[in-house]
């Protein structure tokens, strides 16, 4: 009846950083919530970066272009995991699969090493949002106060519906 029961997933930092406002980064369909709620991550300004699960489950996807990822917690919550902003069209170029779909992952296992330092020669944005992408499983998102990050560090809880 008031929700004390409700099952609750923490999130951890895929990677060291900057915590954000999904309002705040600089692409409408994660800033308007289109794929769910979540928090995203200015990534440290490092060559290489290693984007770990946010959370214990199994890789329920892992996209071809490498540049996003799902993991599906033991609740059955679904998040995902976007490096960068529209890295899609990179085709791979600059990422490496560290896992494979249907892995099981604990939270802060790498999941896709990033050449940064190439993506940033191209002018790259590399925010990456972790959001719940299937919103009828969310009844909220509590995000960690923004600012510094460490990779691992409690970055939100999600109350399940």
């Amino acid at each position: 009846m008031f929700g004390f029961d409700k099952k609750k997933v923490e999130l951890v930092a895929p990677c060291a950083g900057q915590s954000v406002a999904l309002e705040q980064i600089n692409d409408p369909v994660f800033s308007q919530k289109m794929l769910g709620d979540g928090v995203a991550i200015v990534p440290e300004a490092a060559d290489e970066l290693i984007i770990a699960a946010p959370a214990t489950g199994t890789v329920k996807q892992l996209f071809k272009s490498l540049h996003a990822f799902v993991i599906c917690t033991e609740e059955g919550l679904d998040i995902l995991v976007h490096i960068g902003m529209d890295t899609v069209a990179l085709k791979g170029e600059g990422f490496t699969a560290l896992a494979a779909k249907g892995d099981k992952v604990t939270a802060g296992t790498g999941i896709v090493k990033v050449n940064a330092a190439h993506l940033r020669s191209k002018d790259v944005d590399l925010t990456t949002p972790i959001v719940m992408s299937e919103k009828k499983q969310v009844a909220s998102v509590d995000v960690a106060r923004p600012g510094p990050v460490r990779a691992g560090a409690k970055l939100a809880v999600v109350t399940l519906a």
